[in-house]
């Protein structure tokens, strides 16, 4: 729309210099008329895109003023069964689709993946714990991959590979 009314603007300013006349009581510039930018401000997203002549009718300046976008939203990556792998560039059938608030999406590969972890409570009792990460299947597109522990005692002892019977 700027580049538009520039056109729109160097045009009328050309015609009425080779006329010589604008009719009516309107002064219409005589000889060449000279149109340049002069500066480009970014001005609030609420604000009217405007072009302001800061020159005169013979010579010509424009200084533009352009709204800046609208704020986007932060992102957060969320897991989609609903967005079928056919509507994602690249995906297949049975791939993980993850996306962002801002529809960024990122494509997965379906490898399954079955992990098990038991870690003994206070009194020896057992706890069990799995660690999914399977993408293959509807039920199993995808769970969270997570560790628990009883308490903060054994979660060294857990990540460092070993074992704890305390």
């Amino acid at each position: 729309m700027a580049n538009e009314a520039l056109t729109n603007i160097a045009l009328l300013y050309s015609m009425a210099a080779i006329s010589g006349s604008g009719g009516g009581d309107t002064p219409t510039p005589r000889g060449s008329v000279s149109v340049t930018v002069g500066t480009v401000y970014t001005v609030g997203p609420n604000e009217q895109a405007k072009v302001i002549n800061i020159g005169n009718e013979q010579n010509v300046v424009l200084d533009f003023y352009i709204p800046q976008g609208v704020a986007g939203q932060g992102s957060q990556w969320y897991i989609s069964d609903a967005i079928p792998g056919t509507l994602v560039e690249g995906a297949v059938d049975g791939d993980l689709i993850l996306y962002t608030t801002g529809e960024v999406y990122k494509v997965v590969d379906g490898k399954a993946v079955d992990q098990g972890l038991t870690i003994g409570g206070t009194n020896n009792s057992p706890y069990d714990y799995a660690v999914k990460a399977g993408f293959k299947g509807s039920e199993t597109k995808f769970q969270e991959l997570w560790l628990a522990s009883l308490n903060s005692g054994f979660t060294n002892t857990i990540l460092d590979g070993g074992k704890s019977d305390s």
